[in-house]
């Protein structure tokens, strides 16, 4: 099946780029993203996706992780949870991410 998209020149270029860097075709990559992109729909639209759902808290996790690594390079002090041992503040961390996978705020 053959498609026209009308795409702006920034997409064109990052596809380009992105498919240089990857070491394939521009049209493959495109139509990679494309699929990657449908997958992720059809996934979010998945009432209860429970092999999605450890990798959601992953990049919750991580997402709270590198905020907090940030502050310390800068300023220990500033730390948003007042934790100054990394142990304490990965449980945190893991705590939160499920609390808010949960629907509970998270802090």
């Amino acid at each position: 099946m053959e498609m026209t998209l009308d795409m702006g020149k920034n997409i064109a270029t990052d596809l380009r780029e992105n498919a240089s860097i990857e070491g394939v075709e521009t049209d493959h990559f495109a139509l990679n993203m494309i699929e990657l992109g449908l997958r992720v729909y059809s996934a979010s639209k998945e009432e209860k996706n429970e092999k999605a759902e450890p990798g959601l808290q992953l990049l919750l996790e991580n997402n709270a992780m590198l905020k907090e690594i940030t502050r310390c390079v800068f300023d220990k002090s500033k730390l948003e949870n007042k934790v100054f041992d990394a142990k304490t503040l990965v449980t945190m961390i893991e705590n939160n991410a499920k609390a808010y996978l949960k629907g509970q705020s998270g802090g």
